[in-house]
């Protein structure tokens, strides 16, 4: 289901006094409007794992935990060089992009 953001403006509204003859106290009106419809931005979606193996298989776990923890060094160690300080935000995020890393390579 698609959703879309709606704009009614309206430009011009006069009454139209031709019906007049109707016998009616209403009146009709002529109005210019313009509208736009836009989609709504999607979200990226989000790549899913499965995790199923790596529950049950013993050594895929055994890999898929020194994947993480070689890519978190390599890019901890890195993070030292270049600034000298860590915080526990970008520990995490670090720790975000190893698991990432391994998701992949397994």
């Amino acid at each position: 289901k698609q959703w879309y953001q709606r704009r009614v403006r309206v430009k011009n509204t006069e009454p139209c006094n031709s019906f007049n003859s109707l016998g009616s106290d209403h009146r009709a009106v002529l109005s210019t409007v313009k509208l736009s419809l836009r989609k709504n931005k999607s979200l990226p979606r989000v790549k899913r794992y499965d995790f199923s193996k790596l529950k049950s298989d013993q050594d895929l776990q055994i890999k898929y935990a020194v994947e993480v923890k070689n890519k978190y060094s390599a890019l901890e160690s890195e993070e030292i060089l270049d600034s000298g300080e860590s915080s526990a935000t970008t520990k995490y995020g670090k720790l975000v992009e190893a698991v990432k890393s391994a998701n992949e390579r397994l």
